[in-house]
């Protein structure tokens, strides 16, 4: 028996990673940019945030629709909360809370906070892996867990400071000679 791979087996393995690594990287573009965006809504409403939770919720409502109407005959049957037991239960009722903690977080706190407070349940989950014996303890596992503890460290002891947002107006004088003026406001003078 031989241990070489066929070309076609080894330039699909290579396609399949390309595919997966591209994926993923869109999956962390796409999610960075609904996190920050997520921010602005939250921040520059001027309602509360369970009327924001409610309009923004009111976006899945036709997915759910469309399930149900799917498998309608099925929950007429056996009604709408079949095979649900304890841990699903635990499970909708956990995912409702996160969602709730992180639209309080998202308001009063900001996005990269909320990332790393995700990052640092990761690195505890894999480190709590590690201890029951899930998961093998490797030099990628404790170096990357070990980066995030690094960057929440520094990011404690040296946070961004607030920069005030400037107004820049420019004024063009279209009388000959054209003039151009620059003035900078302070939002003092906009209001």
């Amino acid at each position: 028996m031989s241990n070489h791979q066929s070309p076609t087996t080894i330039e699909e393995k290579y396609s399949d990673q390309f595919i997966g690594l591209t994926t993923v990287l869109a999956m962390c573009w796409m999610s960075a940019f609904a996190g920050v965006y997520l921010e602005g809504v939250f921040k520059n409403s001027t309602c509360d945030i369970w009327l924001q939770n409610i309009r923004l919720s009111v976006i899945t409502l036709p997915f759910a629709i469309l399930t149900v109407g799917h498998d309608k005959e099925l929950i007429q049957e056996n009604g709408f909360f079949y095979g649900w037991n304890w841990l699903v239960w635990l499970i909708a009722n956990s995912s409702a809370i996160s969602g709730i903690v992180v639209a309080v977080v998202m308001k009063y706190a900001d996005n990269i906070k909320k990332s790393y407070c995700q990052s640092i349940a990761l690195g505890g989950t894999a480190l709590l892996s590690v201890a029951s014996g899930d998961v093998q303890a490797t030099f990628l596992l404790f170096s990357g867990v070990s980066l995030v503890i690094l960057s929440v460290f520094l990011y404690s002891l040296y946070p961004p400071s607030k920069v005030k947002p400037r107004n820049v107006v420019i004024t063009i004088n279209l009388k000959p000679p054209l003039q151009t003026r620059t003035e900078l406001l302070s939002i003092k003078n906009l209001k």
